[in-house]
């Protein structure tokens, strides 16, 4: 077991580190919190021992941080003190016990002692309670239902990742892959019949219309963030720091198909289908594979007038972390009634990754991809410029446009050399697919896609399926195998959160 103490004053505390060594447990030192911080954020540790009071970043600031970055380890207090408005404040940002001083080699022989029990008995109590619901739990048969089967397999997923050993993380892992196929199945029935009735779930060109006209119709001063690419559980975990400053209500919308940017994120800004974008505004519909959200401003204007939506807009969109921080400063300090920003969110978290060894730790590991998420958003411009919003009673909606999840399964695809790039979904003449993988659309306007100019399929993979060619299958295997991928038919993809926030 690993421990970490971190306290000013670490010279005195000798015998306790001697003591512990002699124990088995191989024990780190800290004379300040960012030294402490910076420690946790290289190592794994089982344990944390914090001082409350230090000069500079003292325990309680120093365990905001240590949460920021992980929500695995557990954080023990160390303190003279035992009022209440402490044991608040440290249990409010998720203290796992306190020691009180002066310490006894047996007092911190207990506390560990009953500090791993406890993580053991939740251990063991998660695996009865994980067994019993999934027994309990019946397959979904609507879409509020399957909203409500992978928020709960996302919750289940985060505990695993806090508490749960290996085997319950392939269990999890084996209920994730059944998840997927019934989805599938479910959104291959249904999807078409939403179109064509115009019933189902709020999808993405209903998305504004639906949860952030009315607000502006109010006369409230709105804030649209939309993080491109964000998926349920990174949202959870940004949540804690939006939630200190306003109360919140959560909906979940349907990203449409394929659950690409292209077609999801202008679906958003046009409240159009794509099919109807390119029939009612060709000028903003962009064929060619790049650029094809250049247009989003125009489509929001437009979307705006359509829906007499009278309020002031402006329109910042943000690809790199150097123009979020930028851009980001001018959404607090600009006057408009509606401001939007989009941030590429995923390809600005997984570039803010340097050493080229971790991320290549994070490659086969969604677990860490979570914890990137808190720390990258702890760190940024974000919280400071909630907070502000927040005390100038400005409401904030936080979205995204699809999710994306991890690729395992390779399908073969053939077809004639015009083929688009897209892993997950395809366009191209003549395309050939398993039907157990993939859907093929020989009429693309059954989906509400763009008619092609010459006569094109459009096929769409399921499950965690990617597509390869025939040429050289092993090699495109051994490249894409394990890659975060969007586009296709998923819960991760589909199921998107939507959180609108209103000030405390």
């Amino acid at each position: 077991m690993r421990i970490l103490w971190i306290d000013d004053e670490i010279e005195l505390l000798k015998p306790h580190l001697y003591s512990l060594k002699e124990r088995g447990y191989e024990v780190d030192t800290a004379n300040n919190g960012p030294d402490g911080l910076e420690l946790v954020k290289k190592r794994d540790y089982d344990l944390v021992l914090l001082d409350e009071i230090m000069p500079g970043m003292d325990g309680i600031e120093t365990l905001s941080e240590i949460r920021a970055e992980s929500e695995d380890v557990l954080v023990a207090i160390v303190t003279k003190s035992e009022e209440e408005e402490l044991v608040d404040s440290a249990f409010g940002k998720l203290a796992d016990d306190f020691i009180i001083k002066p310490i006894t080699p047996t007092q911190l022989g207990s506390a560990i002692k009953r500090l791993l029990e406890r993580k053991k008995l939740v251990r063991n109590n998660m695996s009865r309670e994980y067994t019993q619901e999934l027994t309990r739990a019946e397959v979904a048969s609507d879409w509020e239902g399957w909203v409500q089967a992978y928020r709960r397999d996302v919750r289940w997923e985060l505990r695993f990742k806090r508490f749960g050993d290996e085997g319950l993380r392939v269990l999890g892992n084996e209920q994730r892959s059944q998840m997927r196929r019934e989805f599938s199945l479910y959104i291959e029935e249904n999807y078409p019949r939403w179109l064509e009735q115009g019933k189902g779930p709020v999808m993405s060109p209903q998305l504004l219309s639906k949860h952030v006209f009315p607000l502006l119709k109010q006369s409230r001063e709105v804030v649209f963030l939309l993080f491109d690419c964000m998926r349920l559980d990174q949202f959870l975990v940004i949540l804690p720091f939006i939630k200190e400053f306003f109360d919140s209500r959560i909906a979940y919308t349907c990203a449409i198909l394929p659950t690409a940017t292209p077609y999801a994120r202008n679906a958003i800004f046009a409240g159009l289908y794509p099919q109807e974008i390119a029939e009612r505004f060709p000028r903003y519909w962009v064929w060619d594979q790049h650029g094809q959200n250049r247009y989003e401003q125009e489509l929001l204007t437009e979307h705006l007038k359509r829906e007499r939506v009278s309020a002031s807009m402006i329109y910042r969109k943000a690809s790199r972390a150097q123009d979020a921080a930028r851009d980001a400063e001018s959404i607090v300090s600009r006057k408009e009634k509606f401001r939007v920003f989009v941030l590429n969110f995923l390809d600005v978290l997984i570039h803010s990754v340097k050493p080229k060894s971790i991320l290549e730790e994070l490659a086969p590991s969604d677990y860490a991809l979570v914890d990137m998420t808190r720390s990258w958003f702890a760190n940024s411009i974000f919280p400071t410029l909630l907070e502000t919003l927040a005390h100038r009673g400005v409401t904030v909606v936080l979205t995204t446009d699809h999710g994306f999840l991890r690729v395992q399964k390779p399908t073969i695809i053939k077809g004639g050399r015009e083929i688009s790039t897209n892993l997950r979904y395809k366009y191209g003449p003549a395309l050939t697919i398993d039907p157990k993988d993939a859907i093929s659309l020989s009429d693309p306007t059954r989906y509400k896609l763009p008619r092609f100019p010459r006569p094109t399929n459009f096929v769409i993979a399921k499950r965690d399926c990617y597509f390869i060619y025939p040429t050289k299958p092993r090699e495109y295997e051994a490249q894409y195998k394990h890659t975060l991928q969007h586009g296709g038919i998923s819960p991760e993809e589909m199921i998107t959160p939507l959180g609108i926030f209103t000030p405390k």
